[in-house]
């Protein structure tokens, strides 16, 4: 059924995601309609390219280190990366790639997820669970956690009573939420 290279094409253009495969060489073979649009060309000029070539080097060689371990291995890699748009916008990524073997030849069937929409609206969510709507300052929740963190607990559990006098009080809550400031 999948030996016309035409049906393959069709149902990797059906696919949400950017797919793409290269050879045991790193180079794109194949790409979808969503892949294609990802990297700004059209499948002629990409195709024999190695698809890393707008990534800054550390991230290629990130990315490049998780596809040669696919094919050395024949592990599937699932990943996530930031990779900086034409739009000077960062995306997150999720790369999940796999030893693909088609007529005793190795390749990496690659798809690209962006979730940065996902990651955006969980920072907005860990920003409304430690804020005060009204003021923006931190919550109750947030000095709670930040006690946690600094070890504040007794032995049974439960979190010492503060008593102070009101310029004490006041030179400690501005020392530990000065000390959260960087942490929302």
């Amino acid at each position: 059924m999948f030996n016309n290279l035409k049906v393959c094409q069709s149902v990797l253009n059906a696919l949400p995601e950017a797919v793409f495969l290269k050879d045991k060489y790193f180079r794109l073979v194949f790409l979808n309609h969503n892949a294609s649009k990802l990297f700004g060309e059209s499948p002629e000029l990409m195709i024999g390219k190695k698809g890393l070539g707008h990534l800054d080097l550390p991230l290629a060689s990130r990315i490049l280190a998780q596809e040669k371990h696919v094919l050395d291995t024949g592990e599937s890699v699932e990943f996530e990366e930031q990779v900086p748009g034409p739009d000077n916008q960062t995306r997150t990524f999720v790369i999940r790639a796999s030893l693909l073997i088609l007529n005793a030849e190795s390749y990496l069937l690659i798809s690209l997820s962006d979730i940065s929409v996902l990651r955006q609206a969980e920072a907005h969510m860990r920003y409304q669970a430690y804020h005060d709507p009204l003021t923006g300052l931190y919550n109750r929740a947030a000095f709670n956690e930040r006690l946690q963190n600094v070890g504040v607990r007794l032995e049974n559990g439960k979190y010492p009573t503060i008593r102070a006098s009101p310029n004490s009080q006041r030179r400690f809550l501005i020392s530990v939420c000065s000390s959260m400031k960087g942490k929302g």
